[in-house]
């Protein structure tokens, strides 16, 4: 009977020693990151047949669990890729935000100097300082785009240099999380038990994983995962792992995209296909925020710098010579896609930049037709062309040679205008601030008529005045004459041509030459007015003034914004990006701290529960041990009175 006491007092010590190791584990782990809490499993031992019935044998420990729930382990796995996509974004977004808004940074200051310049300008045209502060504005403006766009050029890159950072990650990762598959099945296949540590590390690299890119996992039934990245791509099945690759975007070789390195070659993994991490967060940002202030900062850098030039080249310098353009931008960026197989070759012209959208075009040719939508796909028709060359919102395309199906181009009209633009114009006698033409009433002149406007449009430097028009009025028929050819006179809104005399309106415009007159008041017979080729040196400041005009000017976005409008729109955007990804970060902190929480609360490490665990374990050894000795007793009692 001692002999059986002692068995099983010393199966309680056993059992009650194994508790405390595993408490004291726990304890000694409770800060461990992902570290799951572990749990002695004890079971009865087989009771022993006997004359008075089954007599119990003591306790034994089965196994070391730890306590695990794979649901809310996954919860806290989605939830850090996705919490990982918002920081990243939050980052670059806000970092875009503050450059644009900052008063020292923004576009704004340069274009209000520009238009001070322009109205200083206009109140004293010939004046030589004046014209040099001009230029110098002019240059400030053309250095604050530059400036700008070199800014998000170096997003782009850092955008860059983290995808082949994060990629190099992910491999290295997949790495381990192949080898711990292999350790795991290795160790419980011998030891038919389960390697607690191991799993916990293996989950812990699976999250540090989705700090990178979101990933699934699917369990085996030996207890390995496969891991799964972007459309289902196998990142390690088993103990194999298997690579991503930071590849060059399809038209772009200066853009990097994230590709996976399959059996057959690199396959691109669509951005949207990435669903969050770290890379998740950088292609979010490239492609919605990115991208798009790009294009609209070059938009707006490819009408500022045609509205100017077109009203420059409407004026005369001070040498008596037509304006010419102040600023250039580089032409679109048209770039092939890397697996086309024809021999097409796709040119893009802007040829009206007020319109434009500040998008990029994708033209394909397949199933026999060719079509332009936006790029990347915004859910809008994509439109079908049926003659080359073709014109969309402003950008004129054309195509020569062959598309074999499946080809397909990239068009970026206003990519890298704002990072190209030049000022043209450095010595201050080319600005120009008069208009090339000059009125003058006749001397003898008695009545009330005037000149209230004389413009020029895009088409009188190519014929200018040669020699003065006198345009007489006459009294009994109420025309005016002189007029070199046809006339077109626009009163009230109405516009008609005509040939020879015209009848006189009050207030109406005149257009003759590429010239535009508009007459006011009433004349008397015979009054005559004079326009004749304005000169060198000129005190006139009509073309200053209308350069000074385009600050309110409605010519953009169809001839429904303004030059200030448009830019502060960008901004506006961008902010709008900025504080949407700063509301989605707080939110996705949240959801993965909560997240956490619920899987702690299952998995996690209670010490205070743990310190009433070693207690009663240790209560539980000191009992055990009084067993074991009361039965020493005993057992020396049976062989006291044996020895009598």
């Amino acid at each position: 009977m001692s002999s059986s006491l002692l068995n099983i007092g010393a199966t309680g010590l056993r059992v009650a020693d194994i508790n405390l190791q595993v408490t004291g584990n726990n304890i000694s782990n409770a800060s461990t990151p992902g570290y799951s809490r572990q749990q002695a499993v004890q079971t009865e031992n087989i009771p022993m047949a006997s004359g008075a019935g089954f007599l119990g044998q003591g306790v034994n420990i089965t196994t070391v669990k730890r306590i695990y729930d794979q649901y809310l382990t996954a919860q806290v796995q989605s939830g850090q890729a996705s919490a990982s996509a918002a920081n990243q974004l939050n980052t670059l977004a806000s970092s875009l935000d503050k450059f644009l808004s900052d008063s020292n940074s923004s576009l704004g200051p340069a274009l209000t100097n520009f238009f001070n310049a322009a109205d200083g300008l206009a109140s004293n045209p010939s004046d030589t300082s004046t014209r040099q502060v001009f230029l110098s504005a002019a240059s400030a403006l053309q250095s604050r785009f530059n400036a700008i766009a070199n800014q998000m050029n170096g997003l782009a890159s850092q955008v860059n240099q983290q995808v082949q950072s994060q990629v190099s990650t992910v491999n290295g990762i997949s790495q381990q999380i192949a080898a711990l598959n292999k350790q795991i099945a290795e160790a419980e296949a011998q030891s038919n038990q389960p390697a607690n540590d191991l799993r916990d590390q293996r989950d812990q690299l699976v999250q540090t994983l989705n700090q990178s890119v979101k990933a699934s996992v699917v369990q085996t039934s030996d207890g390995q995962y496969n891991v799964y990245v972007g459309n289902g791509q196998a990142l390690v099945q088993g103990n194999q792992s298997y690579q991503l690759a930071a590849v060059s975007s399809p038209y772009d070789p200066n853009q990097l995209s994230v590709g996976y390195k399959g059996p057959a070659g690199i396959v691109m993994i669509a951005d949207s296909q990435l669903g969050g991490g770290a890379l998740g967060g950088l292609m979010d940002f490239r492609q919605n925020t990115l991208v798009p202030a790009q294009n609209s900062l070059g938009q707006l850098a490819v009408a500022v710098s045609a509205d100017i030039n077109a009203q420059n080249q409407l004026g005369m310098d001070a040498n008596g010579n037509m304006g010419t353009a102040m600023f250039s931008t580089a032409s679109p960026s048209v770039a092939a896609s890397n697996a086309n197989t024809g021999t097409g070759t796709l040119t893009a012209t802007i040829t009206n930049a007020n319109v434009g959208k500040g998008l990029d075009y994708q033209v394909q040719y397949a199933g026999g037709n060719y079509t332009v939508s936006h790029y990347p796909p915004d859910g809008s028709a994509a439109v079908t062309v049926t003659s080359w060359p073709t014109t969309i919102d402003g950008v004129t395309l054309n195509l020569a040679g062959t598309m074999n199906n499946g080809d397909s181009f990239l068009v970026r009209p206003t990519a890298n205008a704002a990072s190209t633009m030049q000022t043209l114009i450095t010595d201050y006698h080319n600005v120009a601030a008069a208009t090339p033409v000059v009125a003058n009433l006749g001397s003898n002149n008695t009545g009330g008529a005037s000149v209230s406007s004389l413009t020029v449009n895009s088409t009188y430097p190519g014929a200018p005045l040669t020699s003065p028009v006198t345009l007489t009025y006459s009294s009994a028929s109420g025309t005016l004459s002189g007029f070199p050819g046809s006339v077109t006179v626009t009163a009230n809104g109405v516009s008609t041509t005509y040939s020879g005399s015209v009848p006189y309106t009050q207030g109406a415009t005149y257009a003759f030459n590429g010239v535009q007159l508009t007459l006011t008041g009433s004349p008397a017979n015979n009054d005559t007015f004079t326009v004749s080729a304005n000169k060198a040196n000129s005190t006139d400041n009509g073309n200053a003034s209308a350069l000074a005009g385009l600050r309110n000017a409605t010519l953009l976005n169809g001839g429904t914004a303004t030059i200030g409008s448009v830019w502060s729109g960008v901004v506006t955007q961008v902010g709008l990006k900025a504080n949407q990804a700063s509301s989605n970060l707080t939110s996705q902190q949240a959801l993965l701290a909560s997240a956490t929480a619920q899987q702690q609360s299952v998995s996690g490490v209670n010490l205070d529960e743990e310190a009433m665990n070693l207690m009663k374990y240790q209560q539980a050894y000191q009992a055990s041990a009084k067993v074991m000795q009361t039965a020493n007793s005993l057992f020396d009692s049976l062989l006291s009175i044996a020895g009598r």
